[in-house]
């Protein structure tokens, strides 16, 4: 509640609408955005758009197994390893301090990979597949052990390396969807939601008897899923900017070299591409 009151007395639609802003920063702001038409969204385009689903079912299969450990971990380290519930706490805690150290090195990494000339749709199916296929090695791990320490070692690893997709596919709307990442993720987020209801849901029917062949399912689900993900990304994701979200300024001089580098500091309308494509003709 306080959160909404703040958001609503703070957030305005634009720099310009905005009560307390300086002349100096709105001034800053507005010349260094570019216009996107948003009363002309590429619907179609986007939901037809093998990229977009790529981040959708990565973006799924990352929040099933986040969602899965966030809100089940405690349960875990309580019925199977007893732990206390003070000892629980902290242990819940560590795996996803370690995910933002992940997330924020791959990221760095990322862009002194692309620096030296490696191409976004390398550096992104890298992170993103390779973080997948580590996450599901330790949850499979998961099931072949009773020991104590190896558990808390092997579900810290799986839930810290979940930075490392986040840093490919969070970043991937704008890859790929330049003025329109917005628009992507709203509706990436939306599926990928939808794995915080189903994931829990499961998860609570399946360890009816709090034993640890039980979580071993539950470890197993995880783990394919998260497979599951790297291989539609693999196959399908993209870093390069997609048609539908790049402009008339890039088609008249569509070079390989510059094509996508320009594009994603660019924000053109669909209905400025057709006005540009209609004057060509």
């Amino acid at each position: 509640m306080i959160w909404s009151i703040l958001w609503f007395l703070h957030v305005h639609e634009s720099p310009a609408e905005h009560k307390t802003i300086s002349n100096e920063e709105k001034n800053h702001i507005e010349s260094t955005l570019n216009f996107t038409d948003y009363s002309c969204i590429p619907w179609s385009n986007i939901l037809r758009s093998t990229p977009v689903w790529a981040i959708v079912i990565a973006h799924f299969a990352e929040n099933w197994g986040f969602y899965t450990m966030l809100t089940e971990m405690p349960t875990f380290l309580s019925d199977i390893l007893h732990f206390e519930i003070d000892e629980a706490g902290v242990l819940s805690a560590l795996p996803y301090l370690i995910m933002a150290k992940v997330l924020y090195f791959s990221g760095c990494v990322s862009d002194r990979l692309v620096e030296q000339k490696l191409d976004y749709t390398q550096v992104r199916k890298i992170f993103c597949c390779a973080g997948f296929v580590l996450q599901a090695l330790f949850m499979f791990a998961m099931t072949f052990t009773v020991n104590r320490t190896l558990l808390i070692i092997f579900v810290t690893l799986s839930i810290g390396f979940g930075g490392m997709p986040w840093s490919a596919f969070g970043v991937n709307h704008l890859d790929i969807g330049a003025g329109y990442a917005n628009v992507l993720m709203s509706i990436t987020n939306t599926f990928a939601t939808l794995a915080g209801i189903i994931s829990p849901t499961l998860t609570g029917h399946l360890i009816e008897d709090k034993t640890k062949d039980e979580w071993n399912e539950v470890f197993n689900i995880s783990a394919v899923v998260f497979l599951i993900g790297a291989l539609f990304f693999y196959f399908l994701g993209s870093g390069e900017v997609q048609h539908w979200a790049i402009g008339s300024k890039e088609l008249e001089n569509p070079t390989v070299s510059n094509y996508n580098d320009f594009s994603r500091n660019s924000t053109f309308s669909v209905s400025e591409i057709n006005d540009q494509e209609n004057l060509t003709k």
